[in-house]
């Protein structure tokens, strides 16, 4: 069975994106690419997420549809949310779908949250 092991996006801002996932969802830094050091790399020990500085030679726009984290306590999501003056506001997610609530990241790209994990 295939593993996904990295998800990437565009951001016009990598560092506010770093400080989010850093501080919000406690993953880790991994090392920086010497070829493309704007470009931040964070990982949770299984995927590591890759936050491209967007340029004009992209020619796309900045992000992806959705990332989804299973997290220990929504509450404390919320705290850190918070603590990090990040919108704090988590959408109740509607009864029959994988997600509890969903919030925007600083790029306005929607992530799922879930104190259940998502069935595979």
């Amino acid at each position: 069975m295939a593993r996904i092991r990295h998800i990437a996006f565009l951001s016009d801002d990598p560092q506010q994106a770093r400080r989010f996932y850093l501080n919000v969802f406690g993953v880790k830094e991994l090392n920086r690419s010497e070829a493309h050091p704007d470009n931040v790399m964070l990982s949770d020990g299984e995927i590591f997420i890759n936050i491209v500085k967007r340029r004009p030679e992209h020619n796309k726009p900045v992000g992806f549809y959705h990332v989804g984290f299973h997290v220990d306590k929504v509450d404390l999501v919320r705290e850190r949310l918070q603590k990090e003056g990040f919108s704090d506001q988590l959408v109740p997610r509607p009864e029959g779908v994988h997600a509890q609530y969903r919030l925007l990241d600083p790029d306005n790209i929607l992530i799922d949250i879930a104190e259940t994990c998502w069935k595979v």
